[in-house]
């Protein structure tokens, strides 16, 4: 898959303003050429799954926890990156709560592939 094939300016996504080039942009310098396994068939700013704020998808939180250990939204939103600055208290609350229900959060075991 290609990044050109998830990037639509028609799709708004995050903040007010950011499109899925702009998260597609920030997942780049964040996961390099581990992206398109992140992407992989993803159409579209649905396929990645909920949004927790500042472009932080389910599919992308799901990423973190099964190949980098993530186990907390503090970990995801401050140490792995700086999308803290831009999230709200709920969107913090929302991710807890799907982290809380996330099976390999609660094991501390990563996937392996």
């Amino acid at each position: 898959m290609k990044i050109r094939d998830v990037m639509s300016k028609d799709v708004q996504v995050a903040r007010p303003g950011d499109t899925i080039q702009e998260v597609a942009a920030r997942m780049a310098a964040a996961y390099g050429s581990q992206m398109t396994k992140l992407l992989d068939g993803a159409t579209s700013a649905a396929d990645l799954g909920e949004d927790f704020g500042a472009g932080l998808s389910a599919r992308e939180v799901d990423w973190l926890v099964t190949h980098e250990w993530a186990r907390s939204a503090e970990d995801i939103l401050w140490r792995r990156s700086r999308l803290g600055l831009d999230v709200s208290a709920a969107d913090v609350a929302r991710l807890e709560i799907y982290l809380a229900a996330h099976p390999a959060a609660q094991t501390g075991e990563p996937r392996t592939h």
